[in-house]
């Protein structure tokens, strides 16, 4: 059971199970936020190894389209994820912000020189401002990978939020 996917497309679904969800507005993967949601109504989950549907990516596929958009997009898909995850749920929630923090790490980098950065800059400082209070203060998530994230990854990111926290009026470096 190495490979369970947040996709729908490799599930059977009952049709009320997935009564008034909707998949999301994002350029791919708006499976995921959908599935995570459906598994949170769902009581039972039953996995079988025999393929019953045959996948194809078409070269002209969103999946196969430019790197940057994708990266930009999977910032977008993990942040609406975390927002349909019980806060009650710790453990989770903590897993699913350290995958959240290392993506826009992860997205920083990829998209140096393409074009993208500002935008990247931009995605990050929005999803880091909304959820950096969670991150710092999460029993799950250790120290050093805080330290690690938001002072040597994440650093050019950081000061408008330390200065916020601190009561000061927000400066862009």
């Amino acid at each position: 059971m190495d490979n369970i996917y947040g996709v729908a497309w490799n599930k059977l679904i009952l049709a009320r199970l997935a009564e008034g969800l909707e998949f999301a507005d994002i350029y791919a993967n708006e499976d995921v936020p959908f599935t995570i949601r459906l598994a949170l109504r769902s009581s039972k989950v039953s996995i079988i190894k025999e393929p019953l549907y045959h996948y194809t990516i078409r070269p002209s596929s969103i999946m196969g389209s430019s790197w940057t958009r994708w990266a930009l997009n999977n910032l977008r898909m993990r942040f609406l994820c975390l927002g349909y995850l019980p806060r009650e749920d710790t453990f989770i929630r903590g897993v699913a912000l350290k995958k959240l923090y290392t993506r826009i790490f992860a997205s920083k980098v990829d998209l140096m020189n393409t074009g993208y950065e500002r935008e990247c800059k931009e995605v990050g400082k929005d999803i880091i401002g909304k959820t950096w209070k969670e991150f710092i203060h999460h029993p799950g998530i250790s120290f050093s990978f805080k330290a690690f994230m938001l002072l040597v990854r994440l650093n050019p990111w950081i000061p408008c939020l330390v200065s916020k926290a601190a009561g000061h009026k927000n400066h862009e470096r």
